[in-house]
């Protein structure tokens, strides 16, 4: 397997709150692969300064997966317009998909999900 870099991304920092993230250096249609990423699987706990950056197996709430790439980078949107998948793993692959149309310039951005927030409901308590 050969994975490539993606020309059409880039990183750009927003603010002190949102720190970094992912937009569209050009047009990328609905369906599109944005992002192929090897990750490594990581057995984190809500408390660890690592656990903002990884994802977690909805099928099992141990295990972890930190991507590399601009995976972890990818910020939260109620209106996402790319979503994620394993696509192997085998060998450690997890993709970036768009999930609507999205514009030259606009922040690719997935839902985080009901569990990232609940975790850090916790931690606030």
């Amino acid at each position: 397997m050969v994975i490539k870099p993606q020309t059409k991304l880039e990183v750009r920092y927003i603010d002190e709150v949102m720190g970094f993230g992912v937009f569209a250096g050009e047009f990328i249609p609905n369906g599109t692969i944005i992002e192929t990423c090897y990750f490594i699987k990581l057995f984190v706990v809500a408390t660890h300064p690592s656990y903002d950056y990884v994802f977690t197996d909805v099928n099992d709430n141990d295990t972890s997966y930190l991507p590399f790439g601009y995976g972890s980078i990818y910020n939260h949107s109620s209106h996402p317009n790319c979503d994620w998948r394993i696509k192997s793993k085998e060998l450690n692959i997890m993709e970036f998909y768009s999930i609507k149309d999205i514009e030259e310039g606009e922040e690719i951005a997935h839902h985080y999900g009901p569990m990232y927030w609940k975790s850090r409901e916790k931690k606030l308590v």
